[in-house]
């Protein structure tokens, strides 16, 4: 018996795992000819210096980095209800499996130097906002939170994922007896054919979640100031091959009641290009004495989105989208807070 959050768990990793495939990253399947896996009796293990670990979510990014090993992502993904939040200990276990695989060396014999195999990165994804601790404590330790409820592009997942549990019958403790493995064997089956895949079993109630997955069909990671990931889901029937590799872009924070804490319109488009979600924490850290005043949110934006990156790489293909803020979009709202102020 498992609960009714690791099931939407596992179909929002799955989910997470399709889209991310347009950004570059190959889901890895099984432990075939790598000497950092292993085929455990629940799904892959990682190896570590100090044990193995459970982590069925793996992604590799296919783009070779100039002074670094082969990037993998370590994939977690929460879907507790909308006023749960993520917690410190949940963040807390991921820098500690973090660096326990990041220090397992292979060697290929006793007179062998040893060598770090994989530069591994942590990314927790959820449905519900994480703690300010969590916050503070993954900002520390270089593990990514990804927010999504606040996407609307990205709901349909949400509400797909959220339908289809409960269709599932449950105990009086919100217990269903389903096995973890067979539901994500079948939904990854389903999502991403491609793939040597264990067989899963006939799961009908997984119909919405993959309609709403690939009627997504594809979502981007974009890198803002630098260092922070986030998660872009585009306009539905947005054609990304027809996006400009260079554009300017506005960006508006809006309420969540709105349907979107961010979205991005790029310059020429009358509609919100993609949406997303960040932390809140992430803001405190840059304001002053903790109240982010909105002359401070603007400053920030300028700052943190001046320009960033997003790859798209679909298939053989690889392209490198720059996106700008519109300055004169800038100095028009600066403009307009200016004259609040004085009115």
């Amino acid at each position: 018996m498992v609960s009714i959050h690791q099931v939407r768990g596992v179909l929002l990793e799955e989910a997470i795992l399709m889209l991310l495939r347009a950004s570059g990253y190959n889901t890895v399947a099984s432990d075939a000819n790598d000497p950092t896996l292993s085929q455990g009796s629940a799904g892959l293990n990682v190896l570590g210096r100090g044990g193995s670990h459970q982590i069925d979510s793996i992604a590799d990014l296919r783009l070779g980095q100039p002074f670094s090993n082969p990037q993998r992502l370590l994939v977690e993904a929460k879907a507790y209800s909308e006023d749960r939040k993520v917690g410190l200990p949940i963040v807390r276990g991921a820098v500690g499996v973090l660096k326990d695989v990041s220090e397992y060396w292979i060697t290929n014999g006793s007179h062998q130097p040893a060598a770090s195999r994989y530069h591994y990165q942590f990314a927790i994804f959820s449905t519900s906002e994480f703690t300010d601790d969590a916050q503070n404590y993954a900002f520390a330790h270089d593990i990514y939170l990804l927010p999504l409820r606040g996407s609307s592009f990205f709901t349909p997942v949400i509400t797909a994922i959220e339908q289809a549990t409960e269709a599932i019958p449950a105990d009086r403790n919100g217990r269903v007896d389903v096995v973890l493995s067979r539901v994500r064997h079948a939904l990854r089956n389903q999502l991403q054919p491609d793939l040597a895949v264990i067989p899963g079993g006939e799961f009908p109630w997984l119909h919405g979640v993959v309609e709403a997955t690939r009627y997504i069909g594809r979502s981007l990671i974009a890198v803002l100031g630098t260092a922070i990931p986030v998660f872009l889901t585009p306009r539905p029937g947005l054609d990304l091959n027809k996006l400009p590799l260079t554009g300017n872009v506005q960006i508006h924070s809006r309420l969540r009641e709105s349907g979107a804490t961010w979205t991005i319109t790029l310059q020429g488009f009358a509609e919100p290009t993609f949406t997303f979600d960040l932390p809140e924490r992430l803001f405190e850290l840059y304001a002053v004495n903790g109240v982010l005043t909105r002359r401070a949110a603007l400053n920030l934006k300028e700052d943190l989105f001046g320009q960033f990156t997003a790859i798209y790489a679909p298939g053989d293909e690889i392209r490198v989208f720059n996106f700008r803020l519109d300055h004169e979009w800038v100095g028009r709202l600066r403009n307009d807070l200016r004259q609040r102020r004085t009115t």
